[in-house]
């Protein structure tokens, strides 16, 4: 038996459906069936809308089956006598060898009066275009969002216009006033499709814009259908340049494939700038390294900002990859963004640092590549904090994905709160949940020192920032959408990454020594010191942590040797006596003391031991 589960909105279900029909012909006599129990905890995509089909629906069977074929490993499955369950979105032409779905076979049901006019009128229009614009679940969303902007529907409009003659629009959308309101049809004629609006009704738009002769798509799978369905000879898709804002394996395993149909033609969905703006009121620092497969999502984020004064400065750490190449592709058309491109890789800090002294903007920001903006953050930054208040620094709200928690701002009444704030148990506290005033980001950053940190940079940054800000605000504005698992406390991690962090975090914390001592942040006596020695202790900590839960276990006891190299001696007896021990007692303990550890670490461990 194959169990081919159905999931997700409709133009998704019907890749299902195709993938099961492709299977009946490929294993013919196998009894295969729909499991639709995905919908029973879904609240979005408006449920199961199938319909009957050839195929039972048994949403029990599934539970017992151990054999597991998704869209990763469908490439080395082999059919045998066993049981199997189909996990996937099957979004690939490999699947299409032959016209499995036809509207006739998917739209079985009587048209109602409102779809029946709206067909009269696409078939009665000679030069019929629709216009799919997903809103709703696509606003914002990291895998999805910011790539059918206003810009990519508008540039489509103009290219249908310069294809076709006197063009009739029909506007699909689940939210028309959006559509309205952003999209420029230059005096066409248009109609803005109702009455579909209800989640069982939605299918009914796929059937509409299948009879129109030219489809301009949202990156979804419900735009593609009403393409693929579309069996007008001449038909043409306008299609984003690309699908999905990350090269990823999984969800949804699309569509390079999808995308290479000859009926397709791809547009920009960034606007084009031929003039550079030297006083931007915003200067963005983007920093990236090696993020090929994520760098579009950041820097389109950026470029498609409701509000457009601003510079964009990236500073590509001598990327290995394809990210300078990518990054040239918007240069070349808009001129808000400078590119600059470090000689060597000299870590994050040092990006920054580079992008601050090139700032030009009265306001700075920082972005890492592997997050993004919301589509109206600056537009509400200058409107809600700029125009209203007088600050040096503004903390802004974010949201941690993969989870979309909501992270607001913390509130200070005083200089001495603001500067404990960087006491946390974290120690990687933040410096891109900020808006700064390029002066005082400017005068903080030259007293910093050049180095290669990648890890401990926020913490040394942060700090020298903080002692630097007189009128510190916060506003509950959420800005950026920022990946939590993107960093070494997520990553497995082995000896020699964990000794990279270990130097760069001991240089982070000596610098930050340096500072202290030089620059006095509070009349309290002998604030700095304290300060120092309770992040210090932070820091140590949560490296510990890293070793502990994050680091292949053959190189644990490796990593943990690096503790007393790195940070004071006087944090590593408590902390090796609860941890380094039971790792050390699973050796030959006298062997590992003659011939691996250092001198100041043999001590220490004899006296853990003695204990």
């Amino acid at each position: 038996m194959f169990v081919v589960n159905i999931k997700s909105g409709f133009g998704n279900q019907l890749f299902q459906y195709n993938f099961a029909k492709y299977l009946q012909k490929k294993y013919p006599g196998t009894d295969i069936v729909f499991n639709t129990s995905w919908f029973k905890t879904d609240a979005i995509h408006g449920g199961y809308m199938l319909g009957n089909t050839e195929f039972n629906i048994n949403n029990h069977v599934y539970k017992k089956i151990k054999k597991i074929v998704t869209d990763e490993t469908y490439d080395s499955f082999k059919a045998d006598d066993e049981d199997v369950f189909f996990d996937g979105y099957w979004q690939n032409l490999k699947f299409f060898n032959e016209q499995n779905l036809t509207i006739e076979g998917i739209f079985r049901q009587s048209l109602n009066d409102n779809n029946q006019k709206w067909l009269n009128q696409i078939n009665n229009s000679k030069n019929s275009v629709s216009i799919h614009v997903r809103c709703g679940d696509y606003n914002n969303h990291f895998l999805m969002g910011n790539i059918a902007t206003k810009t990519y529907f508008n540039n489509a409009i103009q290219k249908i216009l310069k294809l076709v003659k006197e063009p009739e629009f029909f506007v699909f959308s689940d939210d028309l006033e959006w559509a309205k309101k952003n999209l420029d049809f230059n005096g066409k004629k248009v109609s803005f499709i109702t009455g579909n609006e209800k989640a069982e009704d939605n299918k009914w738009d796929i059937f509409l814009m299948s009879h129109c002769k030219y489809n301009i798509l949202s990156n979804s799978s419900f735009s593609w259908w009403g393409h693929y369905l579309n069996n007008n000879k001449g038909k043409k898709a306008i299609i984003p340049e690309y699908w999905i804002n990350e090269i990823a394996d999984s969800f949804p395993a699309v569509v390079s494939s999808l995308q290479s149909l000859k009926t397709e033609i791809k547009v920009k969905n960034f606007p084009e700038v031929t003039k550079e703006n030297k006083k931007p009121l915003f200067t963005i620092i983007l920093t990236a390294y090696n993020q090929e497969n994520c760098i579009r999502r950041a820097v389109s984020s950026i470029l498609n900002q409701t509000f457009q004064d601003f510079e964009l400065i990236v500073v590509d750490d001598c990327s290995t990859d394809n990210t300078p190449k990518v990054l040239s592709e918007y240069s070349k058309l808009n001129k808000k963004i400078r590119i600059i491109r470090q000689k060597m890789n000299a870590s994050s800090h040092q990006a920054r640092m580079t992008g601050v002294k090139n700032a030009r903007g009265k306001y700075i920001l920082f972005l890492d590549g592997d997050d993004f903006f919301y589509i109206d953050a600056l537009e509400r930054l200058n409107a809600e904090v700029i125009q209203k208040k007088n600050f040096d620094a503004c903390e802004f709200a974010y949201v941690i994905r993969p989870k979309n928690e909501m992270r607001l701002s913390q509130v200070w009444d005083n200089t001495k709160a603001r500067i404990e704030y960087y006491n946390s148990v974290e120690p990687l506290v933040n410096v891109w949940n900020k808006l700064y005033s390029a002066e005082l980001l400017k005068k903080a950053f030259k007293a910093m020192k050049e180095g290669y940190i990648r890890t401990g940079d926020d913490t040394y940054e942060s700090i020298c920032i903080a002692a630097f800000t007189q009128n510190y605000i916060q506003a509950d504005i959420p800005v950026v959408n920022y990946l939590k698992e993107g960093g070494i406390s997520f990553k497995l991690n082995t000896y020699e990454s964990n000794l990279i962090h270990a130097k760069s975090l001991s240089l982070s914390l000596q610098y930050l020594k340096d500072f202290l001592f030089e620059n006095t942040i509070t009349d309290k006596p002998d604030f700095n010191n304290q300060l120092f020695n309770q992040i210090e202790e932070n820091c140590y900590r949560w490296f510990v942590s890293v070793i502990k839960n994050n680091t292949e276990e053959k190189d644990v006891v490796r990593s943990l040797q690096l503790l007393p190299q790195f940070f004071d001696f006087k944090f590593c007896e408590p902390y090796l006596n609860k941890i380094y021990a039971p790792y050390l007692r699973k050796k030959n303990i006298k062997k590992l003391i003659k011939k691996l550890l250092p001198e100041n670490l043999k001590r220490c461990i004899k006296k853990i031991l003695k204990k």
